[in-house]
């Protein structure tokens, strides 16, 4: 029988101790490489909703920076005033807006070199009431009392990526504009 110590007792110890070690630490680095994946594919679904989100905030944006052109107040309400692209269908591919556009909507005023790619846009001058405007008293309760009428907005803008596998966002904002006035009487 031959000693506990000697060398050829403890060769295949070693060698099955070495293999479980390697495979432990190869599951181990399997195990964190899913994770890699899986956090690198949701760090790239949150840049594409963020991108979508700015786009469509963008848009509403671009609307803003020209009110004359694009929130007129000698048209009625209740209706749709400007919507992108001329002939949308509701929720229909490649965009699915929430809207059709109206026959008689025009399409709105927009910086030079503003994408539109894959956006949709609606502009709806709302009725309060059933009255085109809605009348604020700017100090109730004084004799100072002013009196303002603004018509309100509805602003959508979305862009949808995603028939492509990219974000999409839909933001809407509602806005209010000041009905300009002479003497105390409105112009529109």
């Amino acid at each position: 029988m031959l000693p506990c110590n000697s060398p050829r007792a403890n060769t295949g110890a070693a060698l099955v101790t070495a293999m479980m070690f390697l495979i432990v630490i190869t599951l181990l680095g399997i195990t964190a490489m899913g994770a890699t994946r899986l956090n690198l594919r949701m760090a790239t679904n949150e840049e594409l909703r963020v991108t979508a989100q700015q786009q469509a905030q963008s848009l509403i944006d671009a609307i803003l920076f020209d009110t004359d052109a694009n929130l007129a107040l000698d048209r009625g309400a209740g209706m749709q005033h400007l919507c992108y692209p001329s002939g949308l269908v509701g929720d229909s591919a490649p965009l699915h807006a929430p809207f059709a556009c109206a026959s008689d909507s025009t399409a709105p005023t927009l910086p030079a070199n503003f994408a539109l790619d894959h956006s949709y846009l609606e502009v709806f001058r709302e009725a309060i009431n059933g009255q085109p405007t809605v009348t604020v008293n700017a100090v109730p309760g004084s004799e100072d009392s002013y009196v303002f009428r603004f018509a309100r907005y509805r602003i959508t803008a979305g862009y949808d990526r995603s028939s492509e596998g990219f974000g999409a966002a839909e933001i809407s904002e509602g806005v209010n504009i000041k009905v300009p006035t002479v003497d105390g009487m409105n112009i529109f």
